[in-house]
C-alpha cells in the first residue's frame, strides 16, 4: 500500500464513520421485521418479488451494528 493509499484509506473510514454513526439502525430493522410479518400476507407477488433484495438490506444494516457501536466508544473515549 502506496502511503498515497493508505491517506485515502483512512480518509474514507473517517467519512464511513460520520454517515454511520447516526443512522438509527434499531429502528431500519424494526421497520423491516415488520415488513416481513405484513407483507407476505398484505402483498404476496410484491414480496415475492422485493424479499430478497430486502433480506440483503437488512444482513448490510445488521453488519453495520457493532461498527456503529464501535464508532460511539471510540467517542466516548475522547469525550473522557
Amino acid at each position: 500500500m502506496t502511503d498515497e493509499e493508505y491517506a485515502q484509506t483512512q480518509e474514507q473510514l473517517i467519512l464511513l464513520a460520520q454517515f454511520a454513526k447516526d443512522l438509527n439502525l434499531s429502528g431500519f430493522l424494526q421497520r423491516i421485521s415488520q415488513a416481513e410479518s405484513v407483507a407476505p400476507i398484505m402483498d404476496p407477488t410484491l414480496w415475492i418479488r422485493g424479499h430478497r433484495q430486502l433480506e440483503q438490506v437488512k444482513r448490510l444494516a445488521q453488519a453495520l451494528r457493532p461498527f456503529q457501536q464501535e464508532i460511539q466508544r471510540q467517542i466516548d473515549e475522547v469525550a473522557s
